[in-house]
């Protein structure tokens, strides 16, 4: 995934056509994504079908994202050395 936690634009586009195809196929009134970094293809497609999508965050995605960052910045900031004897290679 990318840094905004989006799914890259080659797999959003697969990602489309198979929930195109699963919409069609079993003649869906309504979409449930519970995966934030697909709802974009799920608004898309619901857009075309004519169908409403309810994005369902059952997680704090924001605050996920902020603590994957967060913990990003401390290990950046303990260097290179630290990272070294946190993981010996014996």
């Amino acid at each position: 995934m990318g840094r905004s936690g989006r799914v890259p634009g080659v797999l959003q586009s697969r990602w489309i056509g198979l929930i195109r195809r699963t919409v069609h196929r079993t003649g869906a009134e309504v979409m449930l994504c519970r995966d934030h970094p697909l709802a974009p293809a799920a608004v898309w497609v619901g857009r075309a079908a004519g169908i409403p999508v309810v994005l369902d965050m059952a997680e704090n995605y924001p605050a996920m994202l902020g603590a994957v960052r967060e913990a990003g910045r401390q290990e950046l900031e303990r260097g290179p050395a630290h990272r070294a004897h946190d993981h010996p290679l014996d």
